[in-house]
């Protein structure tokens, strides 16, 4: 649930604005200053002045680690939503609210003139980057996933290694020109046996994968080929550090 130390008001304020922080669906921060006093959260029968006074209430007396709905949990909320409609949930109304606010930002991209002489190609162009604006109004964020990370941890480390190979070519130009002996500048190391290894690996796990009739081979196959594959990950990175250099 969410406590006190959530929400907060401006200290210089001439209207109903109040600033909310937490972490909200998959642990994504939500951090805005709403107004709650303008059209936007009062047209069409909206109570934003009414939320706005209900929250000034309900944290009003009470300490920054103290729930704000300390009388209401999700399963009574849920309860209470099913009464209006059977399957409402807070989970529901949260898709309806993303998905009725994209039908409307896509209506008014509908009503600007020129939107019928749009390819369909263009057409999705606009819808992707109406779902992008209702994705932010909406605080729909996707986490970082595993595979993100691992990806941008080796653009990191090629970058790293990049940086050092700038370094070290600056301080080759450098001897080169002061004329000294060329036999002490690096040379690029033979990747010849490294290659020989990666295809004898790669050619027997192919080769216990096509033999591989038990559950006892199947298993040694796939661990064979998952060194395989880890050793042409080397070769590469091998290649990479070394591309700098001369042979």
């Amino acid at each position: 649930m969410y406590s006190v130390d959530y929400v907060n008001e401006p200290e210089r304020r001439d209207n109903k604005e109040i600033e909310l922080e937490f972490l909200g669906k998959d642990s994504m921060l939500f951090k805005q200053t709403i107004d709650f006093g303008s059209q936007l959260y009062n047209e069409n029968s909206g109570m934003g002045s009414q939320v706005y006074e209900n929250l000034k209430k309900f944290c009003k007396g009470k300490k920054k680690t103290e729930e704000i709905f300390d009388s209401i949990n999700p399963t009574m909320l849920n309860n209470h939503l099913k009464q209006f409609m059977d399957g409402l949930s807070a989970k529901v109304f949260r898709t309806y609210n993303a998905s009725k606010t994209l039908q409307e930002e896509l209506r008014k991209k509908e009503k600007l003139a020129g939107w019928c002489r749009l390819s369909p190609a263009e057409k999705v162009i606009e819808y992707n980057n109406v779902n992008r604006e209702v994705a932010i109004l909406c605080n729909h964020q996707r986490s970082v996933s595993k595979a993100q990370e691992t990806q941008l941890e080796n653009i990191s480390n090629k970058i790293d290694t990049l940086k050092k190979q700038k370094k070290m070519l600056k301080g080759i130009l450098k001897f080169l020109n002061s004329g000294k002996d060329n036999k002490k500048i690096p040379l690029k190391k033979s990747q010849a046996s490294m290659k020989e290894d990666v295809d004898g690996a790669l050619a027997k796990a192919k080769k216990m994968k096509d033999k591989a009739s038990t559950n006892e081979e199947k298993i040694a196959a796939t661990q064979a080929d998952d060194k395989a594959k880890e050793m042409c990950r080397e070769l590469a990175d091998f290649k990479f550090t070394q591309a700098h250099l001369w042979e």
